[in-house]
């Protein structure tokens, strides 16, 4: 800011550069009356700028152009020790604001501006220079990737960054990463999101790196990640960003948790969702013995469902909505195989023989008939033990697709092939017999009809004639 004030003053044409005193360092030449001041006051300030000393060979309208212009600069150093955002905002706002004063005439408003524009071209200019001049004298520091190969510069997909008085070269694919996990980190669902941070000197990247690093993404024609993109949408104010995304990060928190956390967190929940939901798995039984890794990689999706309907923000639809699809998906996968869990102990026999190279097998054999020498035995021995882990087919992707509410409700999961052609056949079996005794049925009925009315006749004939 120090800067540009000066760049302004000079611009104007001022005989003395003025700071205002929070901006005044000890390496500045102040004026006399600044100079021998013990304190430094917005008030002695503007005694310096009035002197006569000053003023005298003004005229008044160029009086009033410099008078605009140090109030203008006055009131910036109210916003000095703010975010850069902020300031730069603020400058332009109190130029607006000056340049749209209804008690300036159009001469001094054109002029006040002329002077802003020419301020602010020279600035970037200088700014523009200094870069150039920082990545030109600093040496390179790190031209390998994270996995330890060369970059190729030139390549769009390539970055060079000047952080902490060095030049650093990325991959963004790296950079994504590395801004992405930051940004959405958790401690087992409890929020810790960090800002993101240069992995060789573990230092925060600034504001600056992460605006050049937003726009090369977005110009090396690669998709601009979710995460990056509301990053940016928040002013890379990570405070900003965790309010406004809250419903995103915690749905982000528990993906991670579910996927990513250990064994024995995930077998707990595991246990606290049956127990839950005891009366959907009252006929259940799952052996205590049952493989922890491959039970909580089984209930994994519902795992992200049950965490969802639990530590999802409360009042929300989906929080809702993810209890329905648990429930669901719970009475689908006992109603699949209400055996799961279970213990089964295969048996087999293996043929054993007994001999002895030593002994005459005819020998013994004679003497002996009882003998079990050179005989085969059948003995029944246990040779293995699996559990019964037949379950339906419910993904972690199907999971995060299960909000549509056209998907809640659908029929229930197909009985597998087996099963069902056995059901169809019996099911044919059954409308066939029922149909073929329909059949027959009426057949009987008809024929029984038919044979009452021909009975009925001939009774009436036999009475006719007898009565005659």
């Amino acid at each position: 800011m120090k800067t540009f004030i000066q760049i302004l003053q000079l611009h104007a044409k001022m005989k003395k550069i003025s700071y205002p005193p929070n901006l005044i360092k000890k390496d500045v030449k102040l004026p006399d009356v600044l100079a021998g001041s013990p304190t430094n006051t917005t008030e002695i300030f503007w005694t310096c700028i009035f002197t006569k000393d000053n003023n005298d060979e003004l005229s008044y309208y160029d009086n009033c152009v410099q008078y605009q212009l140090l109030f203008f600069i006055n009131s910036m150093a109210y916003f000095y020790g703010k975010p850069l955002r902020e300031q730069i905002s603020r400058k332009h706002l109190l130029m607006f604001q000056t340049v749209n004063n209804i008690f300036l005439n159009i001469q001094t408003k054109d002029h006040l501006r002329d002077i802003f524009e020419k301020a602010q071209r020279t600035y970037l200019a200088l700014a523009r220079f200094a870069n150039l001049v920082r990545h030109k004298i600093n040496k390179e520091k790190i031209d390998f990737d994270l996995r330890m190969e060369p970059i190729d510069i030139r390549s769009k997909y390539a970055i060079r960054l000047y952080h902490g008085n060095s030049v650093y070269f990325f991959v963004l694919t790296d950079l994504v990463n590395i801004i992405q996990t930051a940004i959405t980190h958790s401690d087992d669902m409890f929020e810790r999101a960090l800002y993101p941070k240069n992995p060789y000197n573990n230092v925060v990247f600034t504001k600056t790196n992460l605006y050049n690093i937003y726009f090369r993404i977005k110009f090396s024609f690669i998709n601009m990640p979710m995460w990056i993109e509301l990053f940016y949408r928040s002013g890379f104010d990570i405070d900003i960003f965790r309010v406004e995304n809250e419903h995103r990060l915690r749905e982000e928190y528990a993906k991670h948790y579910v996927t990513n956390g250990s064994l024995i967190c995930l077998y707990g929940e595991l246990e606290s969702m049956l127990v839950r939901y005891k009366r959907i798995f009252r006929n259940v039984n799952i052996h205590p013995e049952f493989p922890k890794r491959e039970l909580v990689d089984i209930f994994r999706p519902y795992l992200f469902l049950y965490v969802m309907s639990i530590d999802f923000i409360d009042g929300s639809e989906k929080k809702y909505l993810s209890e329905i699809i648990l429930k669901k998906k719970l009475q689908e996968f006992v109603a699949y195989n209400e055996n799961f869990g279970r213990r089964k102990i295969s048996m087999s026999y293996v043929a054993i023989t007994i001999s002895c190279p030593e002994c005459n097998a005819t020998t013994d054999a004679s003497f002996n008939p009882f003998s079990l020498l050179n005989r085969e035995i059948q003995r029944r021995c246990v040779t293995k033990v699996t559990f019964n882990a037949d379950h339906p087919v419910f993904t972690m992707r199907d999971a995060y697709e299960s909000y549509d509410k056209k998907r809640i409700f659908k029929p229930s999961i197909p009985i597998p092939s087996e099963r069902a052609d056995i059901s169809f056949n019996r099911n044919r079996s059954s409308d066939d017999e029922d149909s073929m005794s329909t059949e027959e049925a009426e057949l009987d009925f008809l024929n029984q009809t038919l044979d009452g009315i021909i009975r009925a006749a001939t009774n009436g004939d036999n009475d006719t004639d007898s009565a005659s």
